[in-house]
């Protein structure tokens, strides 16, 4: 990604951050003393050509970012150079659990930092969880955070993901913490969350439904209150997996309990033929862990 494009969108996202904390409706968001974090567009982008075969896709950066792993300085430069370099210094309570649901979903064969970088729905960074506040007084916000979340795709994350296609080779992307509604049981690792605000009929995407099989070019999937003729053009064929769970879901236990991470790590190893099927990646290998160095916080985001 070229600096000005960078630049370009973190103005768009800065200017959207100060309308949302303007929005009384929103306050539980953006407490009247809380900081306005700098929006983060994502983790690892390439500053290059670089080859990112995955990208994989969450709601929101956490607040806890700032400032041990993230500048806490609204400025695009720095954000620019910070947030391509972040897995030399992640959140690793959340971040090593992402790792290894990559990985297994990748056969072994791509890591955060190298092969694989991450965006979110929203570059807004909210001052305690976006989803556990969002649910708490949804009946009141449902339009508003719709609003938000439309906004945010429109502007800044379709933008995004349509350059990681264009310039970084991406192939398919992996979203954690969020599934497609679709009629039937099946068994991944959890419910839809946030009321079902980012998945409505339009645009068709592939998703994966029962047992891990990939359903493709199901019509039930959408951006927010998008209309397919708003998604460019590249990324309407872009095959999308879903894992309905994200290391958030787990707290404090991201990190020391394997019987609580095993469910979110065997839905993503689920994916693994389909995904890789996409990618030409047919067998593990011995890939080393995505995190190139430790920070103590010992918290989720």
């Amino acid at each position: 990604m070229e600096r000005q494009q960078f630049a370009a969108l973190y103005a768009k996202a800065q200017k959207h951050r100060d309308q949302l904390r303007g929005n009384s409706q929103l306050a539980e968001f953006f407490p009247p003393r809380s900081l306005p974090f700098p929006p983060v567009l994502g983790f690892g982008l390439p500053h290059n050509e670089r080859h990112v075969p995955v990208v994989t896709i969450a709601l929101n950066a956490s607040a806890e970012e700032f400032p041990e792993h993230l500048p806490i300085e609204d400025d695009a430069q720095k954000q620019w150079v910070a947030q391509d370099n972040y897995f030399a210094n992640p959140y690793e309570n959340w971040w090593s659990l992402a790792g290894e649901m990559l990985r297994k979903a990748t056969n072994g064969r791509l890591t955060y930092g190298s092969t694989a970088a991450h965006v979110d729905f929203t570059a807004i960074v909210t001052a305690s969880g976006m989803d556990s506040t969002y649910n708490k007084i949804k009946d009141r916000v449902r339009e508003d955070v719709r609003a938000w979340m439309e906004h945010s795709l429109t502007d800044t994350f379709v933008q995004l993901l349509s350059s990681l296609v264009h310039q970084n080779g991406t192939k398919a992307a992996l979203v954690l913490g969020f599934a497609p509604s679709f009629p039937g049981k099946d068994d991944r690792a959890g419910g839809i969350t946030l009321d079902e605000t980012f998945w409505r009929a339009n645009t068709c995407v592939n998703f994966v439904g029962k047992g891990g099989i990939a359903v493709k070019d199901q019509p039930t999937v959408a951006w927010g209150r998008m209309t397919g003729q708003r998604v460019p053009e590249n990324l309407r064929k872009l095959p999308f997996f879903f894992v309905s769970k994200s290391p958030s879901s787990l707290y404090s236990t991201v990190r020391d309990d394997d019987a609580k991470r095993a469910p979110l790590v065997a839905a993503a190893e689920r994916l693994a033929p389909h995904l890789g099927g996409v990618l030409g990646i047919t067998s593990a290998s011995r890939a080393g862990f995505m995190v190139r160095r430790k920070s103590s916080t010992s918290t989720a985001t």
